[in-house]
């Protein structure tokens, strides 16, 4: 079960970032990039920082440790739109092992509602275009496609 993160959580959440923000960047993402972004914004004084002005999630496993985060933030969208009072949900990320388990599908639940009590008109996401399993999962969850951007 979701719970809302606190910057105790921090080191764990980027534990968490380090090991699956690999899993949804695109094949032609080299190693060097990866690892650039997985030190330079997945790290842990990064999430303290993002926890001030951001809502974070954690469902955890044990140990200290968390299988799941997503990250919700207020800044504006990128593209054209016409939403009163967008939010973002700007990461969601589950351990593989933990694919298909609900994990993914209770913090989904959790922003969702988080987002309709804070007055948001719309939750809006970026992914990649080639990440088929995320693509299946956001459109399950109430997603479509409004723009494009380039990450």
């Amino acid at each position: 079960m979701p719970r809302l993160a606190t910057p105790d959580d921090a080191e764990a959440i980027a534990r968490l970032a380090a090991r699956t923000f690999p899993l949804a960047c695109p094949p032609t993402t080299t190693q060097e990039d990866i690892e650039a972004h997985i030190s330079g914004e997945l790290n842990v004084e990064r999430f303290r920082e993002q926890m001030a002005t951001a809502t974070f999630l954690v469902v955890d496993a044990g140990d200290g440790e968390v299988c799941g985060y997503a990250m919700i933030a207020t800044e504006p969208p990128p593209i054209d739109h016409d939403w009163r009072n967008p939010a973002e949900l700007r990461r969601i990320y589950v351990d593989a092992d933990q694919h298909g388990q609900g994990v993914a599908a209770s913090l989904m639940r959790m922003s969702l509602e988080l987002a309709a009590q804070a007055g948001h008109d719309w939750l809006w996401l970026g992914t990649n275009m080639d990440n088929a399993r995320a693509l299946r999962f956001y459109g399950k969850s109430g997603f479509r496609i409004v723009g494009e951007r380039t990450f």
